[in-house]
């Protein structure tokens, strides 16, 4: 025996054993790992219970039936990270997607640990596209070693930026710029941009179907007949886009701001004030996320930063918890003492709650003097009709994703809205100041949704400048690196104002390299909370 020799020596002994099995043993397939793809892999998985207590009874039977001094285990795993990008040890062929381990158990260890499954799979999904694109000769522009830390950090937001949103408490974890870009035949290029919210890959492929076939070699100066009222709901929504692009060419053409083409009888303004929208809590219990207790922390932080007024939203979680008027409302009353009685606070409901619960604000809201209420219920022309019976000084506004001035009429006509909410990310430019002017002739106010980008907040800021009833810019408080970052000069508020570009056009230049710089991200913008109740 080798042991007793070994002892008598003063050799110490330990058992081997090694990350290694012949795929020709007898149903090593039920334990052996999954890849990217769900395929079996050579290597076997520790997570699979089948294994794991494999390997358990097998050093229970070595450390009980022989005299050992310990146990040594031999793997050599780099994990999926490592083996997707390493390139010097041509494992499976350096085939990116043969990484592992995916499968079942490993996944369920995971979510356990707060991962969301879901994420990681987009998140090595797009790492692996990134690979075979340098594996097939693809040089970043700023290089292999900057870019892969950039998709590493942008993939999604930091964990402190993400927030809760919804009656279900979805996470929002990333951001996403859709931006049009048209050349003429003499070198004029308009840039416009369109709610991410359409879905950026529908939109882009419908891009080049529809869109680029309808416009090609037409003249930009007949935006009213080729973009102007074509927006609609998921890919249509790039002509918003389409119709702002072709705009900042016209301005450009004609060497002079947006704004100053689209002030047909009114002086503009160009200073123009913003409110912070922001207000994103939940109510979920031992959350890692902010509670309602926060309003009052963001509502000072926006006054301190020069804004006057504040718009918040219910809280994540709100119908699913059973939250109350009753819970809420003490919140509302905390936020008008902490800001005092000369700061402006606005309440978005998202169409959330129902007529009762509306009714049972609607007293606070005037009894605390807020500024409006945005979309309180749902989308019925006759709520809200009945619903301003109970309002006599805050104003109800809503609209926000209105494509054309048809879908407008009725809400105006009947004077459901005090102020109306399209923006031109869902309506373009043209939409955009057609149905501010036949608002503005019904005594209604326009305060464009500008929940986007700097792109966004560009063009809604030429609009407003130029009609008569202008009234709030949204400014969008939430984590975003395109609210600001899209541009090679300054454009963002200060002191609670902005001021409009006065170069020709929307008046300001994209950064170069964005696509690269912030490559698209498959998957929505939201996940579901893993420790929501379901």
């Amino acid at each position: 025996m080798v042991i007793p020799v070994a002892k008598r020596r003063g050799v110490k002994v330990f058992t081997w054993s090694e990350d290694v099995w012949n795929p020709a043993v007898r149903s090593v397939e039920k334990i052996q790992e999954k890849d990217l793809y769900g395929r079996n892999a050579r290597t076997v998985c520790f997570n699979n219970p089948d294994h794991h207590n494999f390997l358990m009874g097998l050093m229970e039977d070595f450390t009980r039936s022989y005299e050992l001094d310990g146990i040594m285990w031999g793997s050599e795993r780099y994990g999926a990270f490592g083996n997707m990008v390493e390139s010097v040890h041509n494992r499976n062929g350096n085939d990116p997607s043969l990484v592992t381990c995916f499968c079942n158990f490993c996944q369920e260890k995971a979510r356990g640990r707060g991962i969301n499954v879901d994420r990681a799979f987009e998140g090595f999904r797009t790492l692996e596209a990134w690979v075979r694109s340098c594996r097939g000769g693809k040089r970043p522009t700023d290089g292999y070693h900057v870019t892969l830390w950039r998709i590493l950090f942008r993939y999604r937001l930091k964990p402190e930026e993400e927030w809760p949103d919804g009656d279900n408490n979805v996470i929002i974890y990333k951001t996403e710029s859709v931006i049009v870009e048209l050349t003429t035949d003499v070198g004029l290029k308009g840039i416009g941009g369109a709610s991410r919210y359409n879905g950026p890959a529908e939109m882009k492929e419908y891009a080049e179907a529809v869109v680029k076939p309808a416009i090609l070699d037409k003249n930009p100066f007949d935006v009213e007949y080729l973009a102007a009222g074509l927006c609609g709901p998921r890919a249509r929504g790039v002509w918003a886009g389409v119709d702002t692009a072709m705009w900042d060419i016209i301005g450009k053409a004609k060497g002079l701001p947006l704004y100053k083409i689209l002030a047909t009888d009114t002086e503009p303004v160009t200073h123009i004030r913003m409110y912070a929208s922001g207000g994103e809590f939940t109510w979920q219990k031992g959350s890692r996320f902010v509670g309602p207790d926060d309003l009052v922390k963001q509502a000072r932080r926006h006054k301190a930063a020069g804004y006057t007024a504040f718009k918040y939203r219910p809280g994540g979680g709100f119908a699913r918890l059973g939250i109350k008027m009753a819970d809420f409302i003490p919140y509302m009353r905390d936020l008008r003492q902490a800001v005092g009685p000369n700061f402006d606070l606005i309440q978005e409901a998202n169409t959330r709650w129902s007529m009762e619960q509306c009714i049972a604000i609607a007293p606070v809201l005037e009894e605390l003097k807020y500024l409006w209420w945005e979309e309180p219920t749902r989308k019925n022309v006759d709520d809200y009709v009945k619903l301003k019976k109970y309002l006599s000084n805050v104003k109800i506004s809503g609209g926000e994703t209105m494509p054309n001035r048809a879908t407008l009429a009725e809400w105006v006509d009947r004077g459901a809205y005090d102020i109306v909410q399209p923006g031109c990310d869902d309506a373009g430019v043209t939409e955009c100041w057609h149905m501010a002017r036949m608002a503005g002739s019904r005594g209604k106010l326009i305060c464009p949704h500008n929940w986007q980008d700097g792109l966004i907040t560009a063009a809604n800021a030429h609009l407003l400048a130029a009609v008569p009833n202008r009234f709030l810019l949204e400014s969008n408080m939430t984590p975003n690196p395109f609210k600001e970052g899209l541009f090679k000069e300054k454009f963002q508020a200060v002191n609670g104002y902005i001021d409009v570009p006065q170069k020709p056009g929307l008046g300001v230049e994209l950064k170069d390299g964005l696509e690269e710089l912030y490559a698209p991200i498959p998957g929505n913008w939201n996940m579901p909370d893993p420790n929501f109740p379901r």
